[in-house]
């Protein structure tokens, strides 16, 4: 029997007549009736598929007769819109009714379908160009003049993940892949979803004109839809990759001094052996219990702001505000305020506030305690981009977990530091931390025991997300010994080791600097595996 072009499906070759003039169509299983002589079609559609569809041109959309009986979207009885789904024998096995009013039902079964399209096109290719619905799949394909492999997901953008997994191989053959989803939240969210499972660097995303909410918008406003898709389509990264180009004014800021600025500490050996302290960049400090690791942080945070008058936060979870006012008041006029504030006359006391907690340039957590680590973190980025502070103080990371009931400490702390890294990252500030070191079977570090990288407690995440980490050391049982500074780790320099020697005085409450830079002159290698 002869076989020509169905006008159910399109197909060119697919349609048998038969002697009484009824008509099977071996693609799409649709059958006709006929005179009711002869030997009649040998089947009938599919249950529920939708047979006889008229095609014909859809003016409000712009979409012409040839597009729409390439795609098999036509027009049942009842003039609902039609789209056909193939499963891999170029059979329809699915079809999605549009009537008036954005009303939809469907027919058929899903799961043997393919993608909207896809039975029209081999595997294979240099461009494949996916859309959200069937109207933008037919936009785009007229607008690129009906040659370039073109299809559409079946359910939306929720189901966008799941319809492209199910044909990943297929899609996966074509060199590029172009998500053409709508430019709406729900589109573009989908699309950056399906992106990040798709060959990186082979995938983009098309970016629609201001106004034009997806591809049939803009063909109906007689835009140039091709060239959008194929040349305004940008290459999709997962969140975080940057191309290696993108670097240039970050570099040539630093080539010229403006950027990665360093600043000194008041410790001489301490800035040569780091090149000083940076924004962006987390600290942590530590010591034994007592050697005065709050006193030597706070100190370092006077000098910023007060001698570099830069901005300061500072987040003291063991005192009160008052104290930490008081801590600067006292740094500022080397006595020791806590212990008798009329050890300056008022004026001197005032005029110490004005410098310091009163500059305007200092911004305190009023907070006692422990505290959820996102609250924690939410604080600290409040100081560092609504506040614009330059360098924050956060005494002491071991505190602000320790009341945190029902979780392992060292998975709350590894929580705690993965965020002071990324935030220190996103703000650019600068964050000088402390944190407790654990119990040795030594000495003590309370008696003067050196401190290694392996001694901080908690987890060996606070080592690895620290660029720096800074000891001190002493033996509180010799009043007439310094404290030994000492770099654990620097990842700007790569340096470490012993640096400057610092003793406190009970007169002033102040760190004076001695003339030694090394009390621990042998066996001093600090590097350690952690």
């Amino acid at each position: 029997m002869p076989k020509g072009p169905c006008e159910s499906c399109g197909s060119s070759d697919a349609c048998e007549t038969y002697p009484d003039e009824s008509t099977y169509c071996f693609s799409c299983e649709v059958s006709s009736k006929g005179n009711g002589t002869g030997t009649p079609a040998p089947s009938k559609p599919k249950a529920g598929i939708i047979g006889n569809l008229e095609y014909k041109p859809i003016n409000s959309r712009r979409l012409s007769e040839e597009v729409c009986r390439k795609y098999s979207y036509g027009f049942d009885s009842n003039h609902h819109q039609i789209a056909c789904y193939f499963n891999d024998k170029k059979q329809v096995v699915y079809q999605k009714v549009r009537k008036p009013n954005k009303v939809f039902h469907s027919t058929g079964n899903l799961d043997d379908a393919l993608l909207f399209g896809q039975h029209l096109f081999p595997s294979g290719g240099r461009q494949l160009i996916i859309t959200e619905g069937e109207v933008d799949c037919l936009s785009v394909s007229m607008a690129v003049g009906m040659t370039w492999p073109v299809v559409s997901i079946p359910s939306g953008a929720q189901s966008a993940a799941k319809a492209i997994k199910s044909q990943l191989t297929w899609i996966e053959s074509f060199d590029t892949i172009i998500l053409a989803f709508d430019g709406d939240d729900v589109g573009v969210k989908a699309a950056q979803e399906v992106a990040g499972f798709l060959k990186i660097g082979h995938t983009k995303i098309a970016v629609y004109p201001e106004g034009c909410k997806d591809a049939n918008d803009c063909w109906k406003k007689k835009l140039d839809l091709g060239a959008i898709i194929r040349f305004q389509s940008q290459t999709f990264r997962p969140d975080g990759i940057i191309a290696g180009e993108d670097l240039w004014e970050d570099l040539a800021d630093h080539y010229d001094g403006e950027s990665g600025m360093s600043y000194p500490y008041p410790y001489p050996e301490l800035t040569k052996r780091t090149l000083g302290q940076r924004k962006g960049e987390l600290t942590m400090w530590t010591a034994g219990t007592g050697v005065g690791k709050s006193t030597i942080v706070n100190e370092i945070g006077y000098d910023l702001l007060v001698n570099q008058e830069l901005k300061l936060g500072v987040i003291a979870l063991e005192e009160s505000k008052k104290i930490t006012g008081l801590r600067y008041l006292s740094l500022h006029t080397s006595k020791r305020l806590h212990l008798d504030p009329k050890a300056v006359s008022f004026d001197e006391y005032k005029g110490a506030f004005d410098a310091t907690t009163g500059s305007g340039r200092m911004f305190l957590y009023d907070h006692f305690g422990s505290m959820e680590s996102d609250s924690l973190l939410s604080k600290i980025r409040y100081l560092a981009v609504a506040c614009e502070c330059d360098f924050i103080i956060l005494d002491h990371i071991s505190i602000a977990v320790s009341g945190i009931q029902g979780d392992d400490e060292r998975k709350v702390l590894d929580v705690l530091m993965t965020g002071l890294r990324s935030l220190v990252e996103q703000t650019g500030v600068g964050i000088h931390a402390v944190c407790h070191l654990r119990r040795t079977g030594g000495a003590g570090h309370e008696e003067g025991e050196r401190v290694t990288l392996g001694h901080l407690r908690g987890t060996g995440g606070i080592a690895q997300m620290s660029d720096t980490v800074l000891a001190a050391e002493r033996n509180l049982q010799d009043d007439t010994e310094g404290t030994q500074l000492r770099v654990l780790k620097c990842r700007f320099t790569g340096d470490s080791g012993p640096a400057d020697v610092i003793k406190y005085n009970k007169d002033t409450g102040r760190f004076d600097l001695q003339e030694e830079t090394n009390l621990f002159p042998k066996g001093d290698d600090t590097h350690e595996d952690y």
